[in-house]
């Protein structure tokens, strides 16, 4: 489903499995029962890095093509967690996504990295290396958020209603 491969995308581009905490915040379509992100416990994301990603997902009822996804980032400072998405340039803003859009992106994926959307009921798996190129940069978003520990929180909807919510803590960033 192209929510879920959003979400996905999105704990890919700044994540570890050091202290890595998954946790649903609801809604009733899809569960996510197991991810891990990661090589020896860290992503770099520098040139020629590689980034494992394994997931189970659980669709309990088929999912729409198209679905409203709602991301907040925000980094560990001292004790408490600071907002990211001023910095983001509305990627914290509630967008709707299509399969269209996530076939268009995949269209020059390796075949493991493709699959069906939207995304059947049943129990989805699959296992990836997500090669970073030699020409990778991190960009002026990444160069100011830095290095450090985030949370990624990603709200999936359809019509005002929850399909899926999950929260992923203690994700351990090197730009």
């Amino acid at each position: 489903m192209a929510s879920f491969s959003f979400f996905l995308l999105s704990i890919l581009v700044a994540s570890s499995v050091a202290d890595i905490k998954f946790e649903s915040c609801g809604g009733s379509a899809a569960t996510l029962d197991k991810l891990v992100l990661g090589t020896n416990g860290k992503i770099k994301l520098a040139p020629l890095s590689k980034i494992n990603v394994e997931y189970k997902l659980n669709v309990n009822v088929p999912l729409p093509s198209a679905v409203d996804v709602k991301i907040d980032v925000t980094r560990k400072v001292l004790w408490s967690d600071i907002s990211m998405c001023s910095f983001l340039n509305g990627l914290c803003n509630e967008r709707r996504v299509t399969c269209a859009e996530i076939q268009k992106l995949s269209q020059n994926a390796p075949p493991s990295m493709q699959g069906p959307c939207p995304l059947p009921q049943g129990i989805h798996t699959k296992a990836i290396v997500v090669d970073l190129p030699q020409d990778f940069d991190a960009g002026t978003i990444g160069r100011m958020l830095g290095s450090g520990t985030y949370k990624i929180k990603v709200e999936i909807k359809s019509n005002n209603q929850m399909l899926a919510c999950g929260s992923v803590s203690g994700l351990e960033i090197e730009v």
